[in-house]
């Protein structure tokens, strides 16, 4: 599969809509080979090439430049380590382009869907490619929050390693928070509506959303200033299930 051909523009802005090439309209496969990769390495017009390719297809950086981690690896037909190239599933595409399309989206899920590793992804790449972000990732504890924000580091480590002319530099990092040259921060916390009264973010990762006792009150906060709210969460139980899909099937059963 050939390389994406861009029109280079000066005027765009990465990853908001209208500027990007909608996911359902880009490759679902990934295109980039390791031998492209390796003559990126020496290649500056080639390396920002691959660099607006990201800025503009969100769907282009997850399926080229993502490597996901999967401890459950052993149990995979096929499977000879724990990483592996995001998944290029026609669901997730679709998923990245909602996520793309509206600024509140809500994902009741199950398990091994890849949900938590796609959004992890898009707000990593949104810090990444946007600059002068800050996202936060919140989850029902410090702990459960820290862990959605290792995967965001692993990503950007595989992503450094393998080309590091792609991605900023870290400027400063911890458990909790990644800070890179660009301006942009991420910052994984506990549940709690505060927290989106203390800072002003661009962006709310809500993991485990049906676990967080002030979850309604958070999303209410989190209105008020980010650009884009994501929750994700089991959906047989807790607010999750009681009011936004209940709210969902009521109109369901109201329309014609």
């Amino acid at each position: 599969m050939p390389m994406p051909t861009l029109t280079t523009s000066e005027t765009y802005r990465p990853w908001t809509w209208g500027d990007v090439i909608p996911p359902t309209e880009d490759a679902l496969t990934p295109c980039i080979t390791h031998a492209i990769w390796r003559r990126a390495a020496t290649d500056p017009d080639l390396q920002a090439h691959i660099r607006t390719c990201c800025q503009r297809s969100p769907w282009f950086y997850l399926v080229n430049c993502v490597v996901t981690e999967d401890a459950m690896w052993p149990e995979r037909p096929g499977r000879t380590g724990p990483y592996a190239l995001f998944p290029p599933l026609p669901y997730l595409r679709w998923a990245c382009e909602v996520w793309l399309s509206y600024p509140v989206t809500v994902w009741p899920k199950a398990r091994q869907m890849a949900i938590t590793w796609l959004f992890a992804s898009l707000y990593l790449g949104d810090a990444l490619f946007l600059g002068g972000r800050l996202n936060l990732i919140q989850s029902r504890d410090q702990v459960a929050s820290t862990h959605v924000l290792r995967r965001m580091r692993g990503v950007y480590e595989r992503m450094r390693g393998m080309a590091p002319w792609l991605v900023p530099d870290l400027r400063k990092s911890n458990e909790s928070m990644l800070e890179f040259v660009n301006g942009s921060v991420l910052l994984s916390v506990p549940q709690g509506a505060h927290y989106f009264q203390s800072y002003t973010p661009s962006g709310g990762l809500f993991d485990e959303a049906q676990l967080q006792d002030e979850i309604a009150k958070a999303v209410e906060y989190a209105g008020a200033c980010c650009e884009r709210i994501t929750l994700v969460g089991s959906a047989d139980y807790g607010w999750l299930y009681q009011v936004v899909l209940q709210d969902l099937v009521g109109q369901q059963e109201a329309s014609p």
